[in-house]
């Protein structure tokens, strides 16, 4: 009985974390150089290293140039005033449930006996999954073409769950320009929120 009752929680509670968008708590630092002009143009510039990645450098500049427009930035490959160069990279770990710092149940024993609804839903004593997690990076560092003088510098990292890599990169661009042109000092967290794919 227990066992049916436990099965049917954590099937609601998958269910209601497919439902719902997710939330993208990426953690930002950006730091603000000369000053930038509204509506400023730009193109991008790739290290040696990224000149062999295409297809794949070619989407992560697509899925910067979203959150760039919306920041106010153009992009004018014939007369830009800025250079951006970007980074990115997404390593996936294995973990278990366990690890996560809202479960009630770890290795020393069970914290206490309450479950969240999510993609984390688990009852003792039955043993947790192990469950791929994600740590993503992304970078952003613009130039002024005339000077070589950096106009603007941000970045921000995130780790959880979700395997959608390009819905999670665009949503931590998004979050690594905002606030642009005039960052708050120092680090802080910033949440994008993400319909799930579908």
């Amino acid at each position: 009985m227990c066992r049916s009752i436990a099965i049917a929680l954590m099937s609601l509670g998958l269910l209601a974390a497919c439902a719902s968008n997710w939330i993208i708590d990426s953690r930002v630092r950006a730091f603000a150089g000369m000053g930038i002009p509204a509506g400023a143009t730009y193109r991008f510039e790739r290290l040696p290293s990224q000149q062999t990645l295409g297809p794949q450098q070619d989407m992560i500049e697509a899925l910067a140039a979203d959150a760039l427009a919306r920041a106010g930035l153009r992009r004018d490959d014939a007369q830009p005033r800025y250079s951006i160069q970007l980074s990115a990279r997404v390593q996936r770990e294995s973990r278990g449930l366990w690890d996560d710092v809202w479960m009630g149940w770890g290795f020393g024993g069970p914290r206490d006996f309450s479950f969240s609804i999510g993609y984390n839903t688990w009852l003792p004593p039955f043993p947790p999954p192990q469950s791929p997690y994600y740590l993503h990076e992304v970078g952003l560092i613009m130039r002024e073409l005339a000077t070589g003088q950096i106009a603007y510098e941000t970045r921000a990292s995130y780790q959880g769950p979700w395997s959608d890599t390009n819905a999670v990169l665009a949503a931590m661009f998004e979050a690594a320009l905002k606030d642009y042109p005039n960052p708050p000092v120092g680090a802080r967290t910033v949440n994008i929120e993400v319909s799930p794919k579908k």
